[in-house]
C-alpha cells in the first residue's frame, strides 16, 4: 500500500505526541525521552495565516516635530466684493490761500433787453380852495397796452367845517373816469369842527386796463363816500404839489 505525503505527516505528528508523553513518564529528562521517542519526521506544509488581530489602543502623542520649510507662494485668490462706503470724515482745516490767478479776457459789453423806464413827474405851485371839482390835470403818454399806470400825489391838504364834523375826498381820474381795476386811487380826510390844520399827505395806487397813447390824469376833490357832510377843502397850502406817473 502506497503512503501519501499527507498520511506521513499525520503519523509524524502522532509520534511526536507519544514521545512527549513518554518523556514525562521518565521523570522529564531529555535523554530518557529521546531513547523512547520516534525519529524526526519530514516537516509538514505551513498552515494558513490566522485572522488579523484587533487594533491596539492609541498610543500617547509624540513630541512636536521640527517646523517644515515654507511652502511655495500660492496663486492670487478671487477678488472680493467692494465694501460699503465709510462714514464721512471730519471737516479738514482750510488750506493755504493759493496764488492769484491770471486775468481773464475782456467780456462783451452787455446790452439791456428790457424796455426803457417810462416815468414822469409833474409839479405845480399855488393853493386851491375849491371844495369840489378838478384841481389839476396832466397828460401822460402810455407806450404799451398790456401795462399798468402807477399814480402818486403829494400835497398839503386841509378841511375846515363850521359844523360838528366834516369830510373831504381827494381822488384820481384817468380819462375822466375813476379807476376800477383793481380799485380807485383816493384818500378821505375826516375833521372835527373848528380845526384848521394843513398837513402833508401822499396817496398812490395802480390802475390796469388803460389803453396805450396819450392819457389824461387829473386830481379831483369832492364829498366823502361815508355820508359825512362835505368840509371846506384846501389843496397845496404853502408849497408845491406834485404828481408822479409811471408805466409798469
Amino acid at each position: 500500500m502506497e503512503m501519501t505525503f499527507a498520511t506521513l505527516c499525520l503519523l509524524v505528528a502522532a509520534c511526536g505526541t507519544s514521545c512527549l508523553t513518554r518523556a514525562h513518564a521518565y521523570e522529564g529528562t531529555e535523554e530518557n525521552a529521546n531513547e523512547h521517542c520516534c525519529i524526526p519526521g519530514v516537516p509538514c506544509i505551513p498552515g494558513r495565516d490566522g485572522k488579523p488581530g484587533r487594533p491596539g489602543n492609541t498610543g500617547p502623542r509624540g513630541p512636536m516635530g521640527a517646523p517644515g520649510n515654507p511652502g511655495a507662494i500660492g496663486d492670487d485668490g478671487v477678488p472680493g466684493r467692494p465694501g460699503n462706503n465709510g462714514n464721512p470724515g471730519s471737516k479738514g482745516n482750510p488750506g493755504p490761500q493759493g496764488p492769484k490767478g491770471e486775468s481773464g479776457e475782456k467780456g462783451i459789453s452787455g446790452v439791456c433787453q428790457c424796455p426803457s423806464r417810462n416815468i414822469q413827474q409833474y409839479v405845480w405851485t399855488g393853493g386851491d380852495g375849491r371844495d369840489a371839482g378838478r384841481i389839476h390835470e396832466v397828460t401822460f403818454t402810455k407806450q404799451r397796452t398790456n401795462s399798468s399806470l402807477r399814480v402818486s400825489v403829494t400835497s398839503n391838504l386841509r378841511i375846515l367845517t363850521q359844523k360838528s364834523q366834516g369830510c373831504s375826498r381827494w381822488y384820481i381820474e384817468i380819462n375822466n373816469s375813476e379807476c376800477k381795476t383793481p380799485a380807485t386811487i383816493a384818500v378821505q380826510i375826516f375833521q372835527l369842527a373848528d380845526q384848521n390844520r394843513h398837513s402833508p399827505h401822499t396817496f398812490e395806487g395802480m390802475c390796469d386796463r388803460v389803453d396805450a397813447g396819450d392819457v389824461r390824469v387829473g386830481l379831483y376833490v369832492g364829498s366823502c363816500t361815508d355820508g359825512n357832510p362835505r368840509g371846506d377843502a384846501y389843496t397845496g397850502y404853502g408849497g408845491p404839489s406834485r404828481m408822479i406817473i409811471e408805466e409798469i
